[in-house]
């Protein structure tokens, strides 16, 4: 998990320091600290440093200070701090922050009596824990999902140091946000939104008393979520379409993919949930809204049918029970299809499925009617009902049009 310019608030030692401008770049990742008592910093930085200016040994007027601010741009650095005093630098002059909102530079000033050693410690110790977080979480997912002989005693191990309770079931979440603009895919906005939702989508999934697990692999972000049963977990995919369809409102540019599989109480059952949370993934990128997380439980017959090798097969299949329907719909502008879709939503309820396509209950009994002349179907037949269920359900998640 990077540590960024916008994470510093959440330090006890910052809680003195005052961001005067460059709110445009918070999301600059911090590698290091760096103290700086020159007038040049270009040879000492590698860049995402937080440059910390005492101002001791050098003279700094405004026009040194603003030159200095450019200089932490141009080699990438994620932040300056100034430390203001009697002696050395009294004030953070106006042009420094203009010039700091202009650059998307974040710029604080720091009091003299806070003590730096106490500042550059907190700093560098969340940095080192935050990568050894990333990389046990990281080594935990590879020895639960991926390690060709699990053994249950490692996995354990590891899941305590990254806080995976092992005794209780748990289930796995992927997520992937695509990019869908004209224009060229920018990497570093897209690593920026990974990072942004995989912290606060951890953050609200721990806020409702679970044990949560994250890792950023290549362009997915798996999850390892604490959930009692398969009930627990479909409450958990629920809330997790809600935050993220507000977190994605706020990013036009992407859509939401992911998939969860059922809750798991072994390493084994739990790599099982992973090879289901990848079906319903995979199944998730065939539908066109902004967001789109399945929960492989609630997919029913389709789950047996996401990794079909030859989809006119299932084409055939619909046709085999649907072609009347959709015959008449095509050469007479007829709704038998969708009429038929309602009928069967609303447990073949002539009163509640007239209400919810907006017609009257006459014009449903003659359009049913219709439907069971042109099926040859008797509603009360249960295997001939389920066949018009399936059928509707294989056209709408695979996107088929007879």
């Amino acid at each position: 998990m990077n540590f960024k310019c916008s994470n510093l608030p959440e330090l006890k030692c910052f809680s003195a320091i005052e961001l005067l401008g460059g709110t445009g770049g918070l999301d600059h990742t911090i590698t290091w600290v760096y103290i700086s008592q020159a007038t040049h910093i270009s040879e000492w930085v590698h860049g995402g440093e937080l440059v910390f200016i005492t101002g001791i040994g050098e003279h700094y007027t405004d026009a040194h200070l603003c030159r200095l601010l450019e200089e932490c741009a141009a080699n990438s650095t994620a932040g300056v701090v100034i430390m203001c005093s009697p002696e050395y630098i009294r004030r953070v002059p106006n042009q420094m922050i203009q010039l700091a909102n202009q650059l998307n530079m974040p710029l604080y000033r720091m009091p003299w009596d806070l003590k730096l050693v106490d500042v550059t410690r907190e700093i560098a110790d969340t940095i080192i824990t935050n990568q050894l977080k990333e990389r046990s979480s990281a080594g935990f997912f590879s020895e639960l999902l991926f390690a060709r002989n699990i053994s249950q005693d490692t996995v354990r191990q590891m899941g305590v140091h990254c806080g995976a309770d092992l005794s209780r079931p748990a289930a796995i979440m992927i997520l992937r946000p695509d990019f869908r603009g004209d224009s060229y895919y920018r990497r570093i906005d897209y690593d920026n939104l990974m990072t942004r939702l995989e912290k606060e989508m951890s953050d609200y999934l721990r806020m409702t008393k679970r044990s949560v697990v994250s890792c950023i692999y290549m362009d997915e972000i798996f999850f390892y979520i604490s959930c009692s049963d398969n009930a627990s977990a479909a409450e958990v995919c629920k809330k997790i379409r809600s935050f993220g369809t507000e977190f994605m409102r706020k990013h036009p540019d992407y859509r939401l993919r992911g998939g969860m599989g059922r809750a798991g109480a072994t390493p084994e059952e739990i790599r099982s949930s992973y090879a289901e949370a990848r079906k319903a993934l995979s199944h998730s990128e065939k539908n066109k809204d902004d967001i789109s997380i399945y929960f492989f439980a609630e997919l029913g017959i389709i789950s047996l049918l996401i990794n079909a090798d030859n989809q006119q097969e299932l084409i055939s299949y619909c046709r085999s029970v649907l072609s009347p329907l959709a015959d008449s719909d095509k050469n007479y502008g007829t709704s038998y299809i969708s009429t038929l879709e309602a009928y069967l939503d609303s447990n073949c309820s002539l009163a509640a499925a007239a209400e919810k396509m907006f017609i009257h209950r006459n014009t449903m009994v003659y359009r049913v009617n219709k439907i069971r002349e042109l099926l040859k179907i008797d509603f009360n037949d249960m295997n001939a009902k389920a066949e018009c269920v399936n059928a509707l359900h294989i056209m709408k998640h695979f996107d088929i049009e007879l």
